[in-house]
């Protein structure tokens, strides 16, 4: 008898296989318009979304156990979940969304010239859109790549471990580190490095003719224009966000937090505070971080060279992420 798993990942296959048919006809329509550029690449790479959808879910969805360093099988993340019974603790939860609205519910109450819906709209106008070309615009593609790094690692380690293994064996791998989570350490701090870094130099990069003689006047200038709806998202960015962060880490430890148990080592399943609130807590708090830190350091010039198209990237990382570490 199949396990309830196996019928839900038989019918997302089922309809993003029905679904595919339908872009399929969008982009014959679409090439009528144009034949080539950036348009029919977007139409194509939308039509190709249902069919790798389904891909995953056949590949993986339907595969309960993964491999760690040595051989071992293990029971894929998700499943792991579900056999901890680490269910939401319904009470805690809601008052933790009920303490993460309320500021912005109070904002769109009282915030005025502009109000709420009239700066969340004048940013939906300028943003640049899905079909334009500063998606091919090199600062973008740079930053994007950058960014996409510290994921690429982490895949590595979480699908390919066994490579990962042979590369901590190699002389740069122990220079990196002793032990195998000293080697995913060391590439945690590098990325963090690389990602603290990136989304300044872009937001500076992005001034051009009107760089600001300091650092501090660039600042200054953002907390003088700052609407109560940024200052907002700035307190939720370091309280919320990093909060999510710092309580995720001390419930996981090191082994926890660097893939312990697929490099071969024993860690348990933590069921805890803030795991009984949601799951991926950390990949949470770094998407609410982020968010809400670039909604604070958000200008009209900024959000025209798309500062919030790189926070959407940003973000889809670490939903991919979560994705890897559940199913992969």
């Amino acid at each position: 008898m199949a396990s309830p798993i196996s019928i839900i990942c038989s019918k997302k296959v089922a309809i993003y296989e029905r679904a595919s048919r339908m872009p399929h006809q969008a982009v014959s329509v679409d090439k009528q318009k144009s034949s080539s550029g950036l348009p029919l690449l977007l139409t194509r790479v939308r039509a190709m979304g249902p069919n790798a959808i389904g891909r995953f879910l056949r590949a993986h969805g339907g595969c309960k156990a993964t491999t760690d360093s040595t051989g071992n099988v293990l029971t894929k993340d998700n499943l792991r979940r579900i056999a901890a019974n680490s269910s939401a603790d319904r009470p805690l939860q809601i008052c933790f969304i009920a303490a993460v609205a309320f500021p912005f519910l109070w904002c769109g109450v009282t915030q005025n010239d502009p109000t709420v819906r009239e700066q969340v709209t004048a940013w939906w106008q300028t943003a640049p859109s899905l079909g334009s070309g500063y998606w091919c615009e090199p600062g973008f593609l740079t930053a994007a790549a950058v960014l996409s790094m510290e994921r690429l690692c982490y895949t590595w380690v979480h699908a390919r471990t066994h490579h990962f293994m042979t590369f901590c064996a190699t002389p740069l791998g122990q220079v990196m580190g002793k032990t195998h989570i000293d080697v995913v350490y060391s590439l945690f701090c590098m990325n963090k490095w690389i990602q603290s870094f990136t989304f300044p130099i872009w937001w500076f990069y992005t001034l051009g003719n009107a760089w600001p003689s300091t650092i501090a006047s660039a600042m200054s200038n953002v907390a003088r224009e700052a609407t109560r709806l940024q200052w907002t998202c700035l307190v939720t960015s370091v309280v919320v966000g990093q909060g999510l962060n710092y309580f995720a880490c001390q419930a996981l430890g090191k082994r926890g937090i660097f893939y312990g148990h697929k490099l071969g080592l024993d860690v348990l399943w933590v069921t805890g505070f803030p795991f009984n609130i949601m799951s991926h807590v950390q990949y949470t708090g770094m998407c609410i971080f982020v968010t809400c830190w670039n909604v604070f350091m958000s200008t009209t010039l900024h959000v025209a060279a798309g500062l919030f198209n790189l926070t959407a990237v940003q973000v889809f990382y670490y939903v991919y992420m979560a994705l890897v570490e559940d199913y992969m």
